[in-house]
């Protein structure tokens, strides 16, 4: 039984983690490029006040997936997962959209670093 639970907490560990960078660091990254982008202006009723808001809310999403990282080599802990893939895309989407990482996420940097040189994440 102990086993079990423990396979669980990991589990909801990292679909908690991937649930944020799904839909506060994604979700959050398409408000402002949607907002900005002028791709989207015939499109959408762009808003400066919901890019700002979207920004803050990246910002402050981005600190907690920060400080869930923290020391360990992958977003959810010891080995890769969907959550890595996710903040991967989010992140990727992000630079493209020319949105900068605030100051102080240097746990996002390190891994970001480390993750981009796998295979797997040029393909």
């Amino acid at each position: 039984m102990r086993v079990r639970t423990c396979v669980n907490r990991t589990v909801s560990r990292t679909r908690e983690i991937e649930r944020i960078c799904e839909i506060s660091v994604l979700g959050n990254v398409a408000g402002v490029f949607q907002n900005t982008n002028p791709m989207f202006a015939s499109r959408i009723k762009q808003s400066a006040d919901a890019a700002e808001g979207a920004r803050m809310r990246l910002m402050n999403a981005l600190r907690v997936v920060n400080e869930r990282i923290g020391s360990h080599p992958f977003v959810a802990g010891q080995h890769p997962s969907i959550a890595d893939c996710t903040l991967l895309a989010a992140l990727d989407f992000a630079t493209f959209a020319g949105i900068e990482m605030p100051t102080g996420c240097n746990n996002i940097a390190r891994w970001s670093v480390a993750f981009h040189q796998r295979p797997s994440a040029s393909a």
